[in-house]
C-alpha cells in the first residue's frame, strides 16, 4: 500500500484531480454564477419623483422595471397622484424587472379636526397659542380681526372657516386658511411693571397679573454672562413711563441665547453692537 502512495501512478492521479478542480472552479465562477445572477446585466433606476403617476409609469416601463404604489401622503404644493418618493432611489443600479415602490400624493385633501377650543366654553387661548396650534395641525392662519369682548386683549373669541363659525373637533381640509377673531379687551391704565433682571418665566407671570403681554423678544450676547436668561432691557421703559393700558405688550431684550419650549414667541439674536 505504501508503495502505491509513492508511485508515479498516484502522483498522476493527484495532478488529474487538481486539474479537474481548477476546471470546475472556472466553470462555476466564470459561467454558472454569472448566468444565474445575471452579473453585469443591470439598469439605472430613473428619477421619477415630482412626475405624474402616468409619466412615471411610462419611464419605468422604458427602463424595463416594474412598479407598485406602496404608500400615499399629502403635500398641497403638488398635484394629485404626483410621485413624492421612490425606492430604490434614483440612479441605483438594479436588475431588469426589479420592482420600484412609489409614494403618491393623495387624490383628495385629507381632513383634520379643528384643534382650537371653543371660546364659548370658557377656554379662550391667546392669538400666539392659536397660531402655534393651527400650524402643528398643518392649517394656515387667514385673516385676523378683532372685536370688543370680556376676554383679555388678543385672546381668540371666534374661529371661522369660509366665513362660517367653526368649533373644536369639526373637520376642515388640511392646509385650509382659518380666520381668527380676537378680543380688543377692556382698556384701563395700570402701573408699568419693571421687568429688568427677571427671567422670562417670571416676567410672564407678572405681565399676566397686570393683564398685559410680552411682545417682541430679542436676545443679546456678550453683555454679562452672569445675567444669561435675564431681561436686560424693556420697552416701554419704566424709568420714562409709569403706566400702560391693559392688553398692551411689553417688548424685551434678554441676555444670552433663545431657549426652547417657552410660551412666548422665540425672538431674534442681536449682535454685541445692537442697542435697545
Amino acid at each position: 500500500m505504501l508503495k502505491y502512495f509513492i508511485s508515479r501512478e498516484f502522483l498522476f492521479t493527484l495532478l488529474g484531480l487538481f486539474g479537474l478542480g481548477i476546471v470546475l472552479y472556472l466553470l462555476i465562477f466564470l459561467w454558472v454564477v454569472p448566468a444565474y445572477t445575471r452579473h453585469g446585466d443591470g439598469v439605472l433606476v430613473p428619477n421619477v419623483q415630482r412626475m405624474s403617476f402616468e409619466e412615471a409609469s411610462q419611464n419605468l416601463k422604458k427602463a424595463k422595471l416594474r412598479f407598485e404604489v406602496k404608500d400615499s401622503s399629502y403635500q398641497q404644493d403638488f398635484d394629485p397622484l404626483t410621485v413624492l418618493d421612490q425606492y430604490p432611489s434614483p440612479l441605483s443600479r438594479v436588475k431588469p424587472g426589479r420592482k420600484v415602490f412609489l409614494t403618491l400624493n393623495r387624490r383628495s385633501v385629507p381632513m383634520v379636526k379643528m384643534p382650537i377650543p371653543d371660546p364659548k366654553d370658557g377656554e379662550s387661548i391667546s392669538l400666539y397659542q392659536a397660531r402655534t396650534m393651527l400650524e402643528s395641525w398643518n392649517l394656515n392662519v387667514g385673516e385676523v380681526s378683532s372685536k370688543a369682548s370680556d376676554y383679555y386683549a388678543n385672546y381668540v373669541v371666534e374661529v371661522r372657516y369660509n366665513g362660517m363659525v367653526i368649533t373644536e373637533g369639526k373637520p376642515v381640509p388640511q392646509g385650509a386658511k382659518i380666520d381668527l377673531v380676537v378680543s380688543k379687551g377692556t382698556t384701563k391704565n395700570v402701573a408699568l411693571p419693571d421687568l429688568m433682571g427677571l427671567s422670562l418665566e417670571e416676567a410672564l407671570e407678572i405681565v399676566r397679573s397686570y393683564d398685559l403681554a410680552i411682545g417682541s423678544m430679542s436676545y443679546k450676547t456678550g453683555v454679562d454672562p452672569f445675567k444669561d436668561g435675564l431681561i436686560i432691557m424693556q420697552s416701554p421703559d419704566p424709568r420714562r413711563r409709569d403706566s400702560i393700558g391693559t392688553g398692551e405688550s411689553i417688548n424685551v431684550i434678554i441676555q444670552g441665547q433663545p431657549k426652547e419650549n417657552l410660551e412666548a414667541p422665540t425672538g431674534e439674536t442681536l449682535s454685541d453692537e445692537a442697542e435697545g
